[in-house]
């Protein structure tokens, strides 16, 4: 099973992704210094790192620069409630330094469907070893690129989890 570190300090978008991602198994952070110590306990066995770029320490980005000091081919999927053109001065050169490849961003509220095209893009399906494939076909392969564009639409009634207590507002 595909391992998952998630790095996010506001509990609701958390429980969201805890959801969205049952299929893998997820370490779960709230602080980037809790985020770079589970990281060292799993002897950076981590497939993908989801971090929120804001955060009260260091940005998501300056996490995932020091996880790819230790695994430079590490995946990585950053969040925000900003698009990028709000970004800090800062957060857009961390992000230069970080570079492009296996670097996708999902500008929050982010729907069901682009967090799962968005993992199975950068780090394949969650169980390869069942043959499961990400995408039904061709037409269905976003790329990281592409998955910024397409979240300018707004969030639809089916990116509601009432199960969860949480509606698109929530987060």
């Amino acid at each position: 099973m595909r391992t998952l570190l998630v790095l996010e300090d506001e509990p609701s978008v958390l429980k969201l992704l805890r959801h969205m991602l049952k299929q893998y198994s997820l370490i779960e952070a709230t602080t980037a210094e809790e985020a770079l110590l589970l990281f060292i306990d799993h002897d950076h066995q981590v497939d993908l790192l989801i971090a929120d770029l804001t955060l009260p320490q260091l940005s998501g980005i300056q996490v995932a620069l020091l996880l790819r000091s230790e695994n430079p081919d590490l995946p990585v999927i950053l969040t925000s409630g900003y698009p990028v053109s709000a970004w800090s001065d800062r957060d857009c050169a961390d992000l230069g330094r970080l570079g492009s490849k296996s670097v996708a961003i999902l500008e929050k509220p982010f729907r069901y469907q682009l967090v799962s095209d968005a993992v199975c893009e950068l780090i394949g399906a969650p169980q390869a070893e069942k043959g499961e494939n990400c995408m039904t076909d061709e037409r269905s392969q976003i790329s990281p690129s592409s998955i910024l564009r397409s979240l300018k639409e707004p969030p639809s009634r089916t990116d509601v989890h009432p199960e969860l207590g949480l509606d698109s507002a929530t987060f």
